[in-house]
């Protein structure tokens, strides 16, 4: 399937449509780590169109390296951003001014979701690159198929490039007894018979079931890793969250730490917690 993920306001018809929020339209909603991981394997082409700015660094490149571990050998991801230096070529020349430069592009007080990163087509070839995408090449974006920008104020200054999602590593090939045999070749070689001597075929076998159960290890170490901070991300954009940390505020306000009221709170909750042990 084609998935245009983090389409925000951008709805393509024809894609399968993915954003976290509940107040844009959308085919699914579902967080975009979420979605690679339970569907990747299913797409064979990925858009995003103005999200990667939405995201930090470290944060994008452990999606897109994610892209790279899910979707299958050959699929397609692009990317579409504000290309910073094409902005700031127009605000050098006058054709934006300091207002439209902050509220439309390196900030975009315009929309719910700030933008959190500048790029342009250099920095966008080096992310798709350092996640383990190949044939990395610009597109663009007047032309390229999901873009939902083609005309209009959000159609100036983009920039955009595309990769391709290489061979899966293949799975490390069985050793055999001939893969160790070690020659030892005595001073008498000049001359002499080399002595050659090799491991046991079965104590081989034996090392490769415990190397492989290592690297089982690492697997699923990775994936719970994984799923733990999938998790961790989607508890952060809860509803329950914020309102708890609009309560905790509310409660710094009531009953500030160094009054009278917050100490005597303090003492009821310890009170509380040591009646119920």
């Amino acid at each position: 399937m084609k998935v245009n993920l983090g389409c925000g306001s951008a709805y393509v018809a024809g894609w399968v449509n993915v954003d976290a929020s509940e107040d844009v339209k959308a085919d699914v909603h579902l967080d975009a780590r979420d979605f690679i991981r339970l569907h990747g394997h299913e797409t064979r082409e990925l858009y995003m169109g103005h999200f990667i700015e939405h995201l930090m660094p470290a944060d994008a490149l452990a999606l897109l390296r994610s892209t790279v571990e899910r979707l299958p050998e050959g699929a397609e991801v692009s990317a579409v951003v504000p290309d910073i230096r094409q902005v700031f070529h127009a605000y050098e020349a006058g054709s934006i001014g300091n207002r439209e430069l902050n509220e439309w592009y390196v900030y975009s007080y315009l929309q719910p979701s700030r933008h959190v990163w500048c790029h342009d087509e250099s920095s966008l070839t080096e992310l798709f690159s350092q996640a383990g995408l190949v044939d990395v090449m610009p597109v663009d974006p007047s032309t390229w198929p999901p873009v939902w920008h083609k005309q209009g104020l959000g159609a100036r200054f983009q920039g955009g490039v595309k990769g391709t999602v290489p061979a899966k590593e293949s799975a490390l090939p069985a050793l055999t007894g001939d893969e160790y045999a070690v020659d030892f070749v005595s001073d008498a070689d000049h001359g002499g018979a080399g002595v050659t001597s090799s491991v046991d075929s079965g104590r081989v076998e034996e090392l490769q079931e415990q190397l492989n159960r290592v690297l089982g290890m690492f697997v699923v170490e990775a994936e719970l890793r994984n799923e733990a901070e999938v998790e961790v991300d989607r508890l952060k954009n809860s509803r329950t969250f914020r309102l708890a940390g609009v309560v905790q505020q509310v409660g710094r306000r009531a009953l500030p730490p160094d009054s009278e009221r917050g100490r005597a709170a303090r003492r009821l909750m310890r009170t509380l917690v040591n009646g119920h042990r």
